[in-house]
């Protein structure tokens, strides 16, 4: 639904200008990881069983200069997790195979995502 879209879309699209602005930070500090394969792009590993709103986030990531990763259920996210090092994750806690919430304890846990910042959907 369109108002829907539009309140959860205002704050992720405001993240992820952030983590643009601060992408010289994120890749200029030694020691820190490169965030992606394209070279100087930070990454953000976006989480959604709706392909929709997959592509809509995807394509304001890189309109942003941030490479968007999608993982689009519970497992993938797993998966994106251990080879991906993203500056910002957006998760959606309301999927048929995963809890959001549990999907967050999983990321916590991974020593190099504890500082990385979540938003959410659902």
């Amino acid at each position: 639904c369109p108002a829907s879209l539009d309140t959860y879309t205002a704050p992720v699209a405001a993240a992820l200008v952030g983590v643009s602005t601060r992408a010289s930070d994120i890749l200029g500090q030694p020691g820190s990881p490169s965030g992606s394969e394209e070279e100087g792009k930070p990454t953000v590993l976006l989480v959604d069983d709706d392909a929709m709103m997959l592509l809509l986030l995807r394509t304001l990531a890189e309109q942003e200069g941030v490479v968007g990763e999608v993982a689009s259920s519970g497992a993938v996210f797993r998966e994106a997790l251990a080879t991906t090092d993203a500056a910002l994750v957006v998760l959606d806690v309301e999927m048929p195979d995963a809890n959001g919430i549990d999907l967050l304890r999983v990321l916590r846990a991974d020593p190099r995502m504890t500082d990385v910042p979540v938003t959410r959907r659902g």
